[in-house]
């Protein structure tokens, strides 16, 4: 167990990385609805960097910001 995944499992939060689909168990541990949803929140975050124009900064350093 990764040393994020013992810190947050203290905290009370369960860390949750869903299986690639060539590994063995997948089907039994990736959640299709959880799987949905991640995808919804991935795709709403893309296209709020896009439209705030984040993904690129123009500053060479961060007196320029």
């Amino acid at each position: 167990m990764s040393e994020l995944k013992k810190d947050l499992k203290q905290e009370g939060y369960h860390l949750w990385t869903p299986f690639r689909q060539n590994m063995t168990g997948a089907e039994e541990h990736n959640n299709w609805k959880v799987m949905t949803m991640r995808r919804t929140i991935e795709t709403r975050f893309s296209e709020l960097c896009r439209f705030f124009d984040i993904e690129h900064t123009l500053a060479r350093g961060l007196a320029g910001l």
